[in-house]
């Protein structure tokens, strides 16, 4: 009997036991389950609260993307206007120096154009001149004047002798070449006054024509192997014409 009762009271122990753990262990879930819900509905708060701020963000950036596609925009057309106006710009400029070079080139025509003018009024003003004394020379039937025509072959200036070589062509002397002296020697009485452009006279102008009126006349010259000085027959030149050739 003891013996029964003993198993009860055990029994009853353990069931008591079995009861309090088995509402331990409820509590304990139950306080997991209320922390996990708890845990729960603040993730929703937090997740609506992001979703509105997700909301809010993407407005933002939908409103910065239609600014920036009207900042493109403007841009774009900025950049079309500007492109425009430097075409108008590299337009202008090629008109300008389009312009720089007609003007250039209408100086230089010009300047081409005044030389060329001067050049024909010297020509005219040494062939007046020329004809004028060729005239004088017929009309007086001065034989020491002769009027002639050439091609210009050379020139001098050595020991005060001053002359140029002309193959004649047209005149008294036609078919000769002949020496026209400026100066003969430093003892030259017998020279006269020349006209014409001394400085035309040099290489460049060689095989050019030539025209004017030359004198007959004479001039004291050394023999430079006796040492005797002797007079010879000499052409000085009054005029020489070359403009125009």
């Amino acid at each position: 009997m003891k013996k029964l009762i003993t198993v009860f009271l055990l029994l009853i122990s353990v069931s008591i036991s079995f009861s309090q753990s088995k509402k331990q262990q409820i509590e304990t879930l139950t306080y997991k389950l209320d922390s996990i819900n708890l845990v729960l509905i603040r993730s929703i708060d937090d997740n609506e609260k992001l979703s509105d701020t997700k909301l809010v963000l993407e407005s933002k950036v939908s409103l910065l993307k239609n600014e920036n596609s009207s900042k493109d925009s403007k841009i774009s057309l900025l950049k079309k206007e500007n492109a425009s106006k430097n075409g108008e710009i590299s337009l202008k400029n090629e008109k300008i120096e389009s312009l720089t070079k007609e003007v250039k080139s209408l100086e230089q025509d010009y300047q081409l154009v005044v030389a060329e003018l001067e050049l024909k009024s010297d020509s005219l003003d040494a062939c007046v001149y020329v004809l004028l004394n060729k005239n004088i020379s017929e009309n007086n039937k001065n034989p020491n004047e002769i009027y002639f025509e050439g091609t210009f072959k050379f020139y001098s200036t050595w020991d005060y002798q001053f002359y140029i070589e002309v193959k004649i062509d047209k005149g008294e002397l036609a078919g000769k070449t002949e020496l026209l002296y400026y100066s003969c020697g430093t003892s030259d009485t017998d020279k006269i006054e020349s006209t014409g452009d001394f400085d035309w006279i040099e290489d460049e102008n060689i095989g050019k024509k030539v025209s004017g009126v030359i004198v007959r006349s004479n001039c004291i010259s050394e023999n430079y192997e006796t040492g005797v000085d002797y007079s010879k027959e000499i052409y000085r030149v009054k005029v020489l014409n070359h403009a125009g050739n």
